[in-house]
């Protein structure tokens, strides 16, 4: 099991809440770590040491703290709004407004790129949000692996590919094979963010972690690195948060009814907690 979905449902004072969670085994981890990555999500990352079980056990003894970072922590923004107020989207130095037009020839998305603007072309259909997030993620995937491609002349290094997905939580992540994977949202990074992002992947190819020689290379890469990645922690907050509304529905993932028993955290008259598993991913 690499990464799987669970929908929990906690109580505690007389109240139920329904969370998200996305369970994954990491072989970097060392200990159980629990983040919070959206309105009604969180993250719960397990050693390989660790079974599912001991995470589920933990997860339950956070609940006060999942409550109070769940109400910080703002819903997903839809593209058409982000698009309807102007927002900028950067396939190069120069920052471009987005606009779409909906199409009765068009089966899958086209863009048109000028001096200050990007018009997206998309298909009818009933949920705009979706048709917004496909076109996106192409134009995304046609730009991104360029910019990438520019900024790897720096380096004797190349990633083996260059994939462009829809990431809830991560702007980019380098795997052992090689492999980079970028979120499409980069596009909606000012662009100086947009290059650190790249670079620091790019630096992973060398150093598959974060110690003071990771960041040292990555510093000669990109200077002010550091600043830079505390930039993005505060602007990424809100941009990660673009198109989350129809993560669930781009990935497809369907749900699978099972139960949960948990005795600690729940009174004799509602000890079965319902909890669906999804595809594992």
């Amino acid at each position: 099991m690499n990464k799987q979905h669970e929908r929990i449902f906690l109580k505690a004072e007389g109240e139920l809440l329904e969370i998200d969670c996305l369970v994954r085994k990491s072989p970097r981890a060392r200990k159980i770590r629990l983040s919070v990555i959206g309105g009604d999500s969180v993250l719960l990352t397990l050693p390989k040491w660790a079974c599912i079980s001991s995470g589920r056990d933990f997860l339950f003894t956070q609940e006060k703290w999942i409550r109070r970072n769940l109400k910080k922590y703002s819903h997903g923004i839809s593209l058409s709004k982000f698009c309807s107020e102007g927002k900028k989207i950067w396939l190069d130095e120069i920052p471009r407004t987005v606009t779409w037009r909906i199409c009765q020839n068009v089966k899958n998305p086209r863009h048109q790129v000028e001096a200050d603007k990007i018009s997206l072309f998309i298909r009818v259909s009933d949920n705009l949000e979706i048709e917004l997030l496909r076109a996106c993620i192409t134009l995304a995937k046609e730009i991104l692996p360029q910019r990438l491609k520019k900024c790897e002349k720096k380096l004797t290094l190349q990633p083996g590919r260059c994939r462009v997905g829809n990431q809830r939580s991560r702007w980019g992540s380098c795997s052992s094979n090689q492999t980079i994977s970028l979120n499409w949202r980069i596009l909606l990074l000012p662009y100086e963010l947009g290059e650190y992002v790249l670079f620091h992947e790019l630096a992973h190819l060398k150093h598959m972690n974060h110690s003071a020689q990771f960041w040292q290379f990555l510093e000669d890469l990109m200077p002010n690195a550091k600043r830079l990645d505390r930039e993005l922690k505060d602007v990424g907050r809100t941009i990660i948060r673009v198109g989350q509304k129809v993560n669930n529905v781009i990935s497809q993932v369907d749900p699978v009814p099972m139960m949960f028993f948990h005795p600690m955290h729940v009174g004799r008259e509602a000890r079965l907690l319902h909890l669906r598993r999804y595809r594992q991913e």
